[in-house]
């Protein structure tokens, strides 16, 4: 089974593991990230937490820096997840960044096209972002959308977005000449897809009624270096959004 996985995360730039977290862990996860979003909206504003227009959480960035001891961090140390991330690597992974995609009903905002390893700017582009619903997710309520096979055809020229939370975009221009298959997945509460950090993806803004919360967990290879160069482009580009 993990190697037609690892096989389909190859070919596709993602895969969709069904049941990562079991069914009886959803509620206690859920209640523990209502708590934390509670605060962060209280206490942390950007670039660690975004809102959407009712003032409700968007996207929380960073939280095994400002939460490292929560219940939720314990969802990091998945084996399953390590074990698939390891083996098709074959590389020791370390997970660095504990994030919220809460997307809440009626207000959470999209996100634009765009590719991970833009921001991350790894070398080796041996990592990847473990994406878990926490909820049913569909087209109506926000889910991703991937074009399929995209992280074989290397970074692309991405340039600043006016939507908080998502610095970056690839221009729809860019995306006309991309000729690959879009994929939606449809998920059910602890299905999870990982996808790597070069496939281009984004998601529509939620105006259903449902909520789309997800936590996402990124995890580079320990002998991953950063391209200086590259991070010092993107760091440029993040002081004129400010500016």
């Amino acid at each position: 089974m993990i190697q037609n996985n690892i096989q389909k995360f190859n070919d596709d730039g993602f895969v969709v593991i069904r049941n990562l977290i079991p069914k009886k862990n959803i509620p206690v996860l859920k209640k523990e990230l209502k708590k934390i979003s509670n605060i962060l909206v209280k206490k942390y504003s950007s670039p660690y937490v975004h809102l959407t227009q009712d003032f409700k959480l968007n996207t929380a960035h960073h939280l095994d820096k400002i939460f490292p001891k929560s219940k939720a961090m314990r969802f990091s140390k998945n084996r399953k997840i390590k074990k698939f991330l390891e083996k098709k690597f074959e590389a020791e992974m370390l997970m660095n960044n504990f994030e919220i995609f809460a997307k809440p009903n009626k207000t959470g905002k999209r996100v634009p096209f765009h590719q991970d390893n833009f921001y991350w700017n790894i070398k080796n582009e041996k990592a990847a972002n473990i994406w878990i619903a926490l909820n049913k997710v569909d087209k109506n309520n926000g889910g991703l959308i991937y074009y399929k096979g995209s992280h074989k055809l290397g970074l692309k020229t991405h340039s600043v977005s006016n939507v908080p939370g998502t610095s970056q975009e690839i221009k729809a221009n860019t995306l006309k000449k991309i000729n690959l298959d879009l994929v939606q997945p449809k998920l059910n509460p602890g299905d999870c897809i990982i996808h790597h950090c070069n496939v281009i993806h984004g998601s529509k803004a939620n105006k259903s009624n449902r909520n789309r919360l997800c936590i996402a967990l990124r995890f580079v290879s320990k002998s991953a270096k950063i391209d200086k160069k590259k991070q010092s482009l993107y760091l440029k580009s993040l002081k004129s959004l400010k500016g």
